[in-house]
């Protein structure tokens, strides 16, 4: 089909939103990227309340779809920290290049600081960080929340001074909503438009995929008695071109040939927009100044001291085991990896920590064995090292390490509060993104449904729906078929962030701007803004640090019996008494 029209949307929100605003999407970020490429756009963002979470997975999956992908943020800005002052006003901030993206990423890091009033109800930045972007960062006015929707004149004068003077990267943003506010709001924005030469640009304000979406957001909603002033006149829905133009021609606030400008203002921003591709190699952190030099000393001492290797080897025999490892670390390029563990074994020794023995394939490693990272001989018990490295290795290395409760709280202090004491560490903890599940979706949609209904229960619909979901779900489905089509909707849709139990991301790049941070109410910590796999994708380093009681148990029934910890090197493995 061809397609003589297109516009860029920009102004878009999927249920990643959600993670900063109450159930704002139930529209996963794939269903509308299918659709824009489905009408032949060429470039699109998402522009998230306050946040950039799964940048990556969207950016991956924008230009798998061959279209271009735009950086952006719905950002709240506030016009001091001195005092908690619930304004937040919106605006839209989109990467212009590389560098943008590295400044939107920073920016966006500094709002989720909770100890200083950026984060007050929503992620923030103040006016006066807006007004110190450079050329990189693109931006728009955004919705009737922004500044010239709800601000008072000084701030609006404020603003528009600097519009002004950045009038080239700068847009006034009119929406197409029919409601009496957004046609005041654009013929308002026209005017100053006329008077200063800003740019009208479109933004769609999108918040669902279509009308069943629509439905669901709005059944969602109400489950939870959650509810958006004024909403009941937008129009929320993703627009084709041709929908667009005939939403503007309805509303009428605007002479025809200036919406069309303002529409075809977005592919003028998509054109401004340069694109860029990221380092997808292997970012262990790099934590001595010579680390060939630094992992061969610490292996040849740990050959002469190591308690056990030599008394249980041949030293030949030993070292010709370790010398075909060491090939193979330097070859995958992970000697700064194995140094990286190996400190933190150094560190745990000096201060009482006992980890478990090993877990998973490192324990095939000797040169693992005798720093200390693990206490598997692998020799000894004939494991194999290539199941943990070899040179054909396209991920990163990856190490999983049990500790007790409360060596585990202190390792992970150690980690994301002292950043391991070194100057050049930066860490966070790992995002998750809490999702609704099938019963959770079933209850939501009963209780919109069928809460106000005299003649049915609708909890016990909902209890009914998800028992026979269990074991007759097509039969159910053919008996509730409407409350099916938004259980559809709902399961799965994002409500909350959270973070990862265990993972921990370790770097020397200021991942405040490489990755993006944000923080949660439940942790002092920060956190990445994109997931665990995104992560492993871009060639991050997250060590797992696990809970396992029976380590606990281990080591302090040694200590109380004033014995040496058991270890595989120091127990008898042949007694069948124990076996027994």
């Amino acid at each position: 089909m061809a397609i003589d029209k297109q516009y860029t949307v920009y102004h878009l929100h999927s249920d990643l939103s959600n993670g900063v605003t109450n159930i704002d999407s139930v529209t996963k970020y794939g269903e509308y990227i299918e659709k824009a490429k489905e009408l032949g756009m060429k470039a699109m963002a998402f522009s998230e309340h306050g946040s950039v979470f799964e940048w990556w997975h969207k950016k991956s999956a924008i230009e798998a779809a061959g279209m271009k992908y735009i950086h952006a943020i719905e950002a709240y800005l506030t016009v001091t920290l001195d005092e908690k002052v619930r304004d937040n006003y919106h605006c839209v901030l989109l990467a212009k290049n590389y560098d943008g993206f590295l400044e939107l990423n920073r920016l966006v890091s500094r709002s989720f600081d909770r100890t200083d009033n950026h984060f007050y109800y929503v992620p923030r930045i103040t006016f006066d960080e807006l007004f110190d972007t450079s050329d990189n960062i693109l931006i728009t006015t955004a919705c009737i929340g922004g500044v010239f929707g709800k601000a008072d004149a000084d701030v609006e004068s404020r603003f528009l001074e600097f519009l002004q003077r950045n009038k080239h990267r700068c847009f006034f943003e009119v929406g197409h909503h029919m409601d009496e506010r957004q046609v005041e709001y654009n013929q308002k924005l026209y005017r100053l438009s006329g008077q200063t030469g800003i740019p009208l640009i479109a933004g769609t304000d999108t918040h669902v995929l279509n009308e069943e979406h629509e439905k669901g957001r709005s059944i969602l909603q109400a489950s939870k008695n959650i509810q958006f002033d004024g909403e009941e006149k937008w129009d929320l829905k993703f627009k084709s071109y041709d929908e667009l133009v005939a939403a503007y021609r309805r509303q009428r606030s605007l002479p025809e040939e200036v919406f069309l400008k303002a529409i075809e203002n977005t592919n003028v921003l998509a054109d401004m927009v340069e694109e860029f591709t990221l380092d997808r190699g292997t970012k262990y952190p790099h934590i001595y100044e010579n680390p060939e030099e630094t992992f061969k000393a610490k292996i040849e001492d740990a050959l002469q001291y190591h308690p056990y290797a030599l008394k249980n080897h041949d030293e030949a025999e030993l070292c010709k085991v370790v010398d075909e490892e060491y090939d193979v670390y330097k070859t995958t390029q992970s000697i700064d990896f194995m140094l990286l563990q190996t400190y933190l074994r150094e560190w745990e020794k000096e201060n009482g920590i006992q980890c478990g023995y090993g877990r998973g394939s490192v324990s095939g490693s000797m040169i693992a064995y005798l720093l200390g990272i693990t206490q598997m001989d692998s020799v000894r018990f004939g494991l194999n090292f290539f199941r943990f490295m070899n040179p054909s290795r396209v991920t990163n290395a990856d190490i999983d390490t049990d500790y007790s409760g409360k060596d585990r709280e202190t390792v992970k202090q150690f980690l994301l509060r002292d950043k391991m004491n070194l100057p050049n560490i930066r860490s966070a903890e790992i995002i998750t993104f809490n999702t609704i599940a099938l019963k959770g979706a079933i209850r939501d949609v009963c209780r919109a449904l069928y809460k106000d209904r005299q003649d049915k229960n609708y909890l016990q619909i909902a209890n009914y729906i998800c028992k026979e979901a269990e074991i007759h779900e097509d039969s159910v489905r053919k008996e509730y078929p409407e409350v099916f089509k938004y259980v559809d909707i709902v399961n799965g849709t994002i409500v909350s962030i959270g973070t990862h139990p265990s993972g921990v991301l370790i770097s020397d790049l200021p991942i405040e701007q490489t990755v993006g941070l944000c923080s949660v109410s439940t942790s002092d910590y920060p956190v990445s803004m994109i997931n665990m796999k995104e992560l492993d994708d871009l060639m991050y380093v997250k060590l797992d640090i696990l809970g396992l009681d029976n380590i606990g148990v281990i080591n302090d029934t040694c200590k109380k019996l004033g014995i040496e910890r058991l270890t595989p090197d120091n127990t008898d493995m042949e007694d069948m008494d124990v076996w027994k």
